[in-house]
């Protein structure tokens, strides 16, 4: 905004402000009879609820403390002996009666204060004496008559029958304490009458108002003449509650009437609308002077405050538009930069890029935070380095980047060239002091087209496209197209069946046999899952398991298969078949649930079987984002007798460091290693030192992938224990599983 723009608005804006402050206060002489009103019928609406709700809170928490020393009593044998006599007299200045007694069916009472009486004529006595709790009438205190009291009496029972009566007596006054009226400054008075108007109890009421009487509304002079004291002493005879206004000129009043709950009491609530206005006229004389002062200075305060909204707009803006890390901008700028310019960008040739670096928390873990923030700001530099003036990049979260190309037909050569850019970051010397860091990327690329309307869109088709790169690793970037968008549909129809699929027994699971390789015997087997889904056929895990990893649910079909191998082992067992232990794979995300270890124990416990029969496979990456607390868990599923298998061992980045901290049963040593051995001596070298290693720790190897007779006979003579791998056999469902194994057990 230009100064003399800034000029014109703060004019504008007073002379508004003030037309409207004149106009508000010719309305406000005219309307605030009517307002004031108003506003006293909702005011002494609320404050009569107030009065009621304290007023039967205060009875009925007697009448509740006085049940509840009426249930102890009854357990003495003697009511009135003095040791309960002795407890009462503790309870009077705390609950301020008078006096506490215990009275017999014959009327004697034993009193608190050490005097007897017999109360036997009380109508109150009688009422508790019938199995109700009582509130009194207004009585006169037999030790004072000029104390007027009210007496809470419920009654005594021992075995269901009733043995007497505890009774409470309290001055009148502490119930009047409960009732208040004031607003705006004016008090009013409140009464508790009988629902034929004699009063029960009032408080700061003067004698000469109305319902300060104790005879019958009906017999009031007054009554005959006005019809609206006779529409209030209909209603409450019908139980009703209502509001009506009394009087004319100066004696004008509200008066708001409605049932206790107690006896056949009502609460009257009564303020004066001569006072309350009285109040009202002279705040409405204060705001005149007010408003005329806050006149002269409403134009000040508009130059202050558009002068600190324009630097706090700037400063916000620096804040939410770049980031401190990197020196870049933020997603938030480049959404900001590109408003209303989508279709621009289009007819432009703008392709979204997003970049990222692979497993980068497994980068922050190893290397440290710092190492972690000097790769993204060096990432930062080349992508800035590689754009164009009228081209953006920005940083989106973590180490996530986003950048507007502009290309003229296929970007896939200039994506290439940023790729390879980005490559030469790990050869840095900076980087190489924190260790030996390998550093990959992967890319995801959208043409903006004309029909998109949204950046938010464009953003999660390229979001796909980087996702299918990570899925894949068959390339280091990947373009958006529909296929990418109906695999995302079909994603969210399994996810969408998967509850149903659960239910309906869709998932089947399938053994595959670990055999020792000395005398290639079945040494266990390993539950794999494979989804028969009623339409799709038989889907592979990789179809499914990530999804479940994502939304969170895939600790649902961890269970699903511990619990069918473990009916499975039962089965076995009434069969007469040897034990054989099965390893069962747990998700990283299930891992590190609350509830994992607990839940496990309680399903082999359910079925009664021994722990050693369940492997628990835990894989090496789940170990990336918080080994502490998988090591813990570790030691506490050992600790419960589970065996643990470590899989896809040395795939992380911290191998040696897990087999350190880490005391497991069994690893598995990745296929990978295997695949390579025949060609690079090193992975043969490193097999070989992993076997000693796990000799030494007392741990069993199991080598994954065997697929070959020649990986066979070297795992036999390095001395591997176990092998597992399509060689050997493959995935079979449970039934051609029994075929295969049980004739080899019984040879």
């Amino acid at each position: 905004m230009t100064k003399r723009a800034r000029r014109f608005f703060l004019l504008g804006l007073f002379l508004l402000l003030s037309t409207l402050l004149t106009l508000t206060g010719f309305m406000m002489v005219g309307t605030v009879n009517r307002l004031v009103a108003e506003d006293a019928r909702v005011v002494l609406n609320e404050i009569a609820t107030q009065s009621v709700a304290r007023l039967s809170s205060m009875i009925h928490s007697q009448i509740n403390l006085l049940q509840f020393q009426a249930a102890f009593i009854g357990r003495y044998e003697n009511i009135q002996d003095p040791e309960v006599i002795g407890i009462l007299k503790t309870e009077v200045d705390d609950g301020r009666y008078l006096r506490i007694g215990v009275v017999l069916p014959d009327g004697s009472s034993e009193n608190s204060d050490g005097i007897s009486n017999n109360i036997g004529y009380r109508e109150y006595l009688r009422q508790a004496l019938l199995g109700e709790s009582v509130v009194s009438e207004v009585l006169d205190f037999s030790l004072d008559p000029t104390i007027p009291i009210i007496v809470v009496a419920v009654p005594i029972f021992r075995e269901g029958n009733i043995v007497g009566v505890l009774r409470g007596v309290r001055e009148v006054s502490t119930f009047a304490e409960m009732l208040q009226v004031t607003t705006y400054g004016a008090s009013g008075y409140a009464y508790v009458v009988r629902n034929t108007g004699e009063v029960v109890l009032s408080n700061n009421s003067p004698d000469w108002e109305l319902f300060s009487t104790d005879v019958p509304y009906d017999n009031l002079p007054l009554f005959s003449r006005d019809n609206r004291l006779r529409t209030l002493a209909a209603s409450m005879r019908r139980n009703e509650s209502g509001m009506i206004q009394l009087g004319n000129g100066e004696s004008k009043r509200f008066v708001d009437y409605r049932p206790l709950g107690v006896n056949d009491w009502y609460v009257i609530s009564v303020i004066s609308e001569t006072l309350m206005m009285g109040k009202v006229s002279s705040v409405i004389r204060i705001t005149g002077i007010t408003s005329l002062s806050v006149l002269a200075l409403l134009l000040l305060l508009l130059v202050v405050f558009v002068i600190f909204r324009e630097r706090r707009q700037e400063l916000m803006e620096r804040i939410a538009f770049n980031d401190d890390l990197t020196s870049l901008g933020t997603w938030k700028r480049l959404k900001f930069e590109t408003r209303n310019r989508l279709k621009d960008l289009a007819r432009k040739n703008y392709w979204y890029v997003l970049v990222d670096i692979d497993r980068f928390k497994l980068v922050n873990s190893m290397a440290g935070y710092m190492a972690g923030n000097y790769i993204l700001r060096e990432m930062a530099h080349v992508l800035g380095s590689l754009v164009n003036p009228d081209e953006y990049v920005v940083r989106v979260v973590n180490d996530r980047f986003a950048l507007l190309l502009r290309a003229e037909g296929n970007i896939g050569k200039r994506i290439s060239g940023l790729l390879g850019k980005l490559d030469t970051i790990s050869g840095n010397g900076m980087i190489a002091a924190y260790g030996t860091i390998s550093l990959t990327y992967s890319c995801g690329v959208y043409p903006i087209g004309e029909h998109d309307s949204t950046l938010e869109a464009i953003h999660d088709k390229a979001q796909l496209a980087l996702e299918s790169v990570k899925a894949s690793r068959i390339s280091t970037y990947a373009y958006y197209d529909e296929t990418l968008h109906m695999a995302m549909q079909r994603q969210q129809e399994l996810e969408g069946h998967f509850s149903a699929a659960l239910a309906a027994n869709e998932f089947e699971v399938y053994l595959q046999p670990k055999f020792h390789v000395d005398s290639m015997t079945v040494a266990g087997a390993e539950a794999l899952v494979r989804w028969n889904h009623p339409d799709r056929g038989f889907l592979l895990p990789m179809e499914f398991i990530p999804l479940l990893e994502e939304n969170s649910r895939i600790g649902e079909l961890d269970t699903y298969v511990l619990r069918r191998v473990c009916e499975l082992h039962t089965q076995w067992e009434q069969l007469g078949y040897p034990r054989l232990p099965i390893s069962v794979n747990v998700s990283r995300v299930h891992a590190m649930t609350h509830q994992f270890i607990e839940k496990y124990d309680g399903i082999l416990n359910e079925y009664g079987l021994p722990k050693y029969l369940i492997e628990i496979e835990l894989t090496e990456t789940a170990f990336s984002n918080d080994p502490d607390k998988v090591i813990e868990t570790v030691g506490k599923l050992r600790a419960l007798g589970f065996s643990i298998s470590l899989d896809d061992f040395g795939t992380g980045y911290s191998s040696l460091n897990l087999l350190k901290d880490l005391k497991v049963d069994i690893i598995k040593i990745d296929r990978l290693f295997l695949k390579d051995f025949a060609s690079e001596s090193r992975s043969e070298i490193i097999i070989r030192h992993v076997l000693n290693l796990a000799e030494d720790l007392g741990m069993v190897v199991v080598a994954e992938g065997v697929e070959s007779e020649m990986q066979l006979k070297f795992l036999l003579s390095v001395g591997c224990h176990q092998a597992q791998g399509f060689l050997l056999a493959e995935p079979m469902p449970i039934d051609t599983f029994l075929e295969y194994w049980h004739p080899s057990v019984s040879r």
